[in-house]
């Protein structure tokens, strides 16, 4: 009977293996064709800004606008490629890294709830996931944001505190409004075993120290990203959808970042309705089920999307958090998304902003697809028992 027990013990993690393999090729797949052959662009506005900031990082210079991480590595690989080679490769790195955040999700899931089928349902849904598969496609840093901070929750639960913190610095390089996680991260360490987690501190200061060291000796200002001021002045300006791009350059008497932020707290005083209503429209931004035309970009069918995944990952996210409300370990899913969200909240979102923040209500909402087909199950199991007696 032993072992009969460890052959069918054997079959079952056989049949995982396999069915995680078909899941991974099929998420390869996928992003090929949307990179290469759905016939959509590649390049974003945003694109062409971080090219401006690799090509002066490159000669020795430093743009401290936008945030540096991605333009470090277009930097890094411009050494041996340019043009459209520059081009395939960072596509072909988007891919890559997409591929690898399936597999993060599926294991992260794997460690927090033990249980395979649910690990494989949460790498079926970031496989297939409509905003995941269509970021893949542009040279922006959502997939590489997205990938950095599994990255980084992967190795924390694997117990590598260190490569952990370097991950955490790493994705706050590429988006500052995930530095805070790695903040978060520390405490909840903290309290959760009682002392410093020295290696965690010690990985993510060695990564945001350097960039701000090398952008303090370029250009004399000792931060990750010198884009601060515009931020907030977009957020002053901005309702939903229909965002101030030219807030800048109509308000010439908001110098610094500090001045920004004076004027954000002062509109927030003297008009604490509309920027409630500020607030909220940006929320709808990030989680709506029905988000803005963003000013005649975004097609019916593109919002109709954005609100189905929103509400399919809120509803069967969330009820997942409600399933695993006992583990604590769920913390290190629920600190992203309370952080990204806030942060968000506060300032300007648009719905490609919640890109690094899918994978972790993606995990809950495997399980909770799991619990759901259990228990659906059990229960015509019972009713067929009821009817046999």
């Amino acid at each position: 009977m032993e072992i009969l027990s460890i052959h069918n013990s054997e079959n079952i993690k056989d049949r995982e293996k396999i069915f995680l393999i078909w899941i991974l090729a099929t998420g390869l797949a996928l992003r090929i064709f949307m990179c290469f052959f759905s016939g959509l662009p590649n390049l974003h506005t945003d694109t062409y800004m971080y090219f401006d900031q690799a090509n002066a990082i490159a000669k020795g210079s430093y743009i401290n606008y936008a945030p540096n991480g991605y333009p470090f590595i277009i930097a890094l690989l411009h050494i041996i490629f340019t043009g459209k080679a520059l081009i395939h490769l960072l596509l072909w790195l988007n891919i890559i890294l997409g591929t690898i955040s399936i597999y993060f999700t599926y294991n992260i899931s794997k460690k927090l709830f033990n249980n395979s089928i649910a690990a494989l349902l949460s790498g079926a849904i970031m496989c297939l996931y409509p905003n995941q598969l269509n970021y893949t496609r542009w040279l922006l840093t959502e997939i590489p944001s997205a990938f950095f901070i599994l990255a980084a929750s992967n190795s924390y639960l694997q117990k590598r505190n260190f490569l952990s913190g370097i991950l955490y610095g790493i994705s706050s390089i590429m988006r500052p409004t995930l530095f805070p996680i790695w903040i978060a991260m520390i405490i909840f360490d903290f309290i959760l075993k009682k002392r410093l987690p020295i290696k965690l501190i010690l990985g993510g200061a060695f990564i945001t120290l350097s960039t701000c060291t090398y952008s303090y000796i370029k250009t004399g200002e000792f931060a990750i990203a010198g884009n601060s001021k515009v931020n907030i002045i977009y957020s002053i300006y901005t309702f939903g959808g229909n965002i101030a791009w030219d807030a800048p350059q109509k308000h010439p008497e908001i110098k610094t970042s500090r001045d920004a932020k004076i004027e954000y707290f002062r509109e927030a005083i003297q008009h604490p309705v509309y920027f409630l209503k500020q607030r909220i429209a940006s929320l709808w931004q990030l989680w709506g089920p029905f988000p803005s035309t963003l000013g005649d970009t975004r097609s019916l069918i593109s919002r109709i999307i954005i609100g189905v995944e929103n509400i399919f990952l809120i509803i069967t996210g969330m009820y997942g958090f409600y399933l695993q409300r006992k583990n604590k370990m769920i913390v290190i899913l629920i600190l992203p998304l309370i952080i990204i969200t806030f942060i968000h909240t506060m300032m300007l979102s648009i719905a490609r902003y919640t890109v690094p923040m899918e994978p972790f209500l993606i995990i809950p909402s495997g399980y909770a697809l799991f619990e759901l087909w259990n228990r659906t199950k059990q229960k015509h199991e019972k009713e067929k028992i009821t009817k046999t007696i």
